[in-house]
């Protein structure tokens, strides 16, 4: 799980699009132990800000109050948003925060939210299937998207909606614009793994 969250959130650089423009990525990992699901949104920071609340006669732990329960209300539409399907079955998963250092906090315009889901190997097929994340959240909102895929042997993914939309771009850094695209094909995010 920490090498994905690396992967998704290395320098936790924001898309290089417009500053009114949200963005998600997601990213799936297959292993011997699980599949592990993350996403991550990245909300403007006026937007943040005005739906906050805080007003200026607000304390310190009033300020924080509100900012926690802000997190919380973002990290639940998120989870309430995301379904898991394994070869078409829908999964009874839960989505959480995960502990990063920079979730639900403000970095190069944006805040950031990161959410993830697990299911272990026992419960999923033993040669190979077929996961979907499907990404209904923030529909009205003007959107980037990204993503990525990986396997530790002796799993490898056999093909990916990342594959599908960005081609060889997947593997360049998240400030360059083409590792991102306002497709919204990327909100179903599928992967195909193997052994």
């Amino acid at each position: 799980m920490i090498g994905l969250l690396a992967a998704l959130s290395a320098g936790v650089e924001a898309h290089p699009f417009q500053s009114d423009e949200y963005s998600y990525r997601t990213a799936v990992k297959v292993s011997d132990e699980a599949f592990v699901g993350l996403v991550v949104l990245e909300v403007p920071i006026p937007v943040v800000l005005t739906s906050i609340g805080v007003e200026e006669g607000d304390s310190g732990p009033v300020k924080k109050l509100k900012v926690k329960k802000y997190n919380e209300s973002v990290w639940d539409t998120m989870g309430e948003a995301l379904t898991v399907s394994i070869d078409g079955a829908v999964q009874d998963v839960t989505w959480r925060p995960i502990s990063h250092e920079m979730n639900g906090k403000a970095a190069e315009g944006f805040f950031l939210y990161l959410v993830q889901t697990d299911i272990p190997a026992s419960e999923l097929p033993a040669s190979g299937y077929t996961v979907t994340i499907e990404n209904t959240g923030y529909a009205d909102e003007k959107m980037v998207y990204s993503g990525g895929a990986s396997a530790v042997e002796p799993w490898s993914v056999t093909s990916s909606t990342a594959d599908e939309l960005l081609g060889d771009k997947k593997a360049l850094a998240l400030d360059q614009p083409g590792r991102w695209t306002r497709d919204d094909g990327m909100r179903t995010f599928a992967v195909t793994v193997a052994k």
